[in-house]
């Protein structure tokens, strides 16, 4: 994440919403996906990570928002030829 911040949303986006998207990977991102390297995350990971933010009592539009700021490093992973598949498809 740090990497996609850096490189493709510093780059192309207001400072604040840069901060916005490093303070959702921070606040919600890393503490739960960050041990799992990039390239082993699955949809599993993911869909459980979404259950455990609705279970935190997180609101459906933070986590609406940390999974875009999620879905769209993946994206840009996935497009760069690093990932070859995405495992945040598919999941609402």
């Amino acid at each position: 994440l740090d990497e996609w911040l850096r490189t493709t949303v510093e780059p192309n986006r207001k400072q604040r919403t840069t901060d916005g998207y490093r303070e959702m990977a921070r606040r919600y991102i890393v503490p739960h996906l960050g041990e799992v390297g990039v390239s082993e995350l699955t949809r599993d990971n993911v869909v459980a990570w979404v259950n455990a933010l609705k279970a935190k009592g997180l609101s459906p539009r933070s986590i609406k928002h940390a999974f875009s700021v999620l879905h769209n490093a993946f994206t840009q992973l996935v497009k760069a030829g690093k990932l070859g598949t995405h495992p945040c498809k598919d999941i609402e």
